[in-house]
């Protein structure tokens, strides 16, 4: 699902910031929405529309939204459903050393 584009950076940004501190609950997902509740200042309720499984536009409950067409609790919640379509293995930041050897090694870059 392609949204990024859509949104300004440091909207996108903040969103994901969002994301990443579990701020988007209650995600549910259709064919044709999204919704989800995002904690802010508030909890905000969001609606993502769907065109054939793609982004084509959303609403907030937040004041911001008033007079943008985007923002980061959209944004959130559209890195949320992002995440939930990728395989557990592509959800990962970043992955650990598994072995001993691959450890002391990295240990021995940081020293």
């Amino acid at each position: 699902m392609d949204w990024e584009d859509y949104f300004p950076t440091a909207i996108a940004e903040r969103g994901y910031d969002y994301y990443l501190q579990g701020y988007v609950t209650d995600l549910k997902r259709t064919k044709t929405q999204i919704t989800a509740m995002v904690t802010g200042t508030q909890d905000y309720g969001v609606v993502i529309d769907l065109a054939n499984g793609d982004f084509h536009g959303g609403a907030c409950e937040c004041p911001y939204a008033n007079s943008h067409p985007y923002c980061k609790h959209m944004a959130a919640v559209l890195c949320q459903a992002t995440a939930a379509d990728k395989p557990a293995s592509q959800q990962q930041v970043s992955k650990a050393p598994t072995s001993f050897d691959s450890l002391e090694q990295t240990a021995t870059k940081l020293v």
